[in-house]
């Protein structure tokens, strides 16, 4: 593994509860903490056997596997957000590569 290759800053936000001012229980999105990582589109073969179509943004996050990130994930398998750069990304899938324990590949879809 090359540590060179997580060179962008990415945050992962966790899906809460809370109530609002008339009490009411809403969905919000509260930072889980900023990571490094290396940042791949989906290409070619990958993007038709996804079944993408239209304007959307599918990202490959890659970043280094942790005990406390793979709880996160475990509790949290696709109800978390990554931002980059400014745009949100609604994670569709996380998993642990090669089940080597040493890097989690995020496929996220972005907001366009």
């Amino acid at each position: 593994m090359n540590p060179s290759r997580f060179r962008h800053r990415i945050e992962l936000f966790q899906r809460t509860t809370s109530t609002d001012n008339l009490l009411q229980e809403i969905e919000v999105y509260v930072s889980y903490g900023k990571l490094w990582a290396d940042i791949k589109t989906i290409r070619g073969q990958q993007y038709l056997e996804a079944g993408h179509e239209g304007q959307n943004k599918t990202t490959r996050f890659i970043i280094r596997e942790s005990k406390t990130l793979e709880q996160f994930m475990q509790s949290d398998k696709t109800s978390f957000e990554i931002e980059f750069k400014g745009v949100r990304y609604d994670v569709r899938d996380a998993m642990n590569d090669d089940e080597l324990n040493k890097t989690v590949t995020i496929v996220a879809e972005g907001r366009v």
